[in-house]
């Protein structure tokens, strides 16, 4: 049996996935029990400034929060461990703690995000996509960890703010994964 909330009209959700927020209200309180973000919830809602996740959210969807601009922080509970290919393109995050529990940044999935300054990637992240913070212009911190696998192509191309970017040796690069136009300045540490 399908189970279909809906908490006011605004919001659906269906068996513990929220699929969709119709609403103008500037802050969304996103009920516990929800595991799911589904694709598109919150598709081009820039007028949101604030959303609450529950403590019980695992998965957020491929482009779930794009192009939802007004949002300048959003706190993700340490139970996500899959965020979906686009997922925060085009936001106005300054700052991002991805969960321990997260092993892939998907492609894309921070891209455009021209207010965001710091990503703290979690140890035992294993992937960070193609194109993953490409154009996150004022980028100036981000730690990759040991043991990363492979970075994508373009996965931190135009990222102008970013003068250090410490990449373990055995790390698989994909084509241009780092460019910008200060490129001459910019100091590339290769850890051994």
């Amino acid at each position: 049996m399908k189970e279909t909330i809906s908490l006011p009209d605004a919001i659906t959700i269906e068996n513990g996935v929220f699929i969709k927020y119709c609403g103008d209200d500037e802050k969304v309180i996103v009920p516990e029990g929800v595991t799911e973000i589904a694709k598109f919830a919150f598709f081009r809602k820039s007028h949101i400034k604030e959303i609450v996740l529950p403590s019980t959210l695992e998965k957020i969807g491929e482009y779930a929060f794009y192009n939802a601009y007004g949002i300048t922080e959003l706190v993700l509970p340490q139970g996500v461990c899959e965020i979906g290919e686009g997922a925060f393109m085009y936001c106005g995050f300054r700052e991002m703690v991805l969960p321990k529990g997260v092993k892939i940044v998907e492609k894309n999935t921070f891209s455009y995000n021209h207010k965001l300054k710091k990503v703290v990637l979690p140890q035992g992240l294993m992937e960070i996509g193609e194109g993953a913070f490409r154009f996150c212009d004022k980028l100036a911190s981000v730690n990759i960890p040991e043991g990363i696998a492979k970075i994508g192509p373009y996965a931190f191309s135009a990222c102008n703010s970013l003068m250090k970017l410490d990449v373990p040796e055995s790390c698989q690069k994909g084509s241009d994964f780092y460019t910008s136009p200060k490129w001459g300045k910019v100091q590339k540490k290769i850890k051994k």
